[in-house]
């Protein structure tokens, strides 16, 4: 697996991104529509991908918020690829990224709906 570190604007985000919402809108269906006024890409978002054998298998991403905070936004792995702990991994990094940019602090947010599928929020102790 490598990771490469790229914007909003990579397709390969973009296609996860849909494969993600399809997923959400399975889970909840029409009630998806009230989040997509947050889940634009109005602002600039630094994206880190995790490629296996070049193809983009997991995503995450942050945006800044103000001159202390960054919010973590569309973290997702590829259903094949999950319980390996590529979600951690990716947020990790992001976290070194955001920290080397003297951001004091981090938000991610995550619908209780959506809590028991995310292992990677259940590893952090988040809800």
């Amino acid at each position: 697996m490598e990771t490469v570190l790229t914007n909003e604007k990579d397709e390969r985000f973009l296609e996860l991104v849909r494969e993600l919402d399809r997923g959400y809108y399975e889970l909840i269906g029409d009630e998806l529509s009230k989040y997509d006024q947050y889940n634009e890409f109005n602002k600039p978002h630094v994206v880190l991908l995790a490629l296996d054998s070049g193809q983009p298998i997991a995503c995450a991403s942050y945006r800044v918020l103000d001159e202390d905070s960054v919010e973590f936004k569309r973290v997702y792995v590829k259903q094949a690829f999950r319980k390996r702990g590529i979600a951690y991994c990716l947020i990790t990094e992001l976290e070194k990224l955001v920290m080397k940019d003297d951001f004091s602090f981090s938000i991610i947010e995550q619908e209780p709906i959506t809590f028991p599928q995310s292992g990677c929020m259940r590893s952090w102790a988040i809800t």
